[in-house]
């Protein structure tokens, strides 16, 4: 039998808690922006909808830029 710590390698812990105000910051962001749905905004995974705060930030500087 294993021992309690060669099992705890093997398993993957999961990912930190997401920062409230943050998730907030980023469901407003992309609404916003984008006029999606709450609901929608939430399905998104984390990595998906970081990428789409990174894309409206960049998109956004580039209108900056330009005028």
């Amino acid at each position: 039998m294993r021992s309690p710590a060669a099992l705890a390698t093997r398993v993957t812990a999961p990912p930190p808690l997401y920062d409230g105000d943050r998730l907030f910051e980023e469901i407003a962001y992309i609404a916003y922006h984008f006029h999606w749905p709450l609901d929608e905004i939430l399905d998104l995974e984390h990595p998906l909808r970081r990428r789409f705060v990174e894309e409206i930030a960049r998109i956004n500087q580039r209108r900056a830029e330009e005028e």
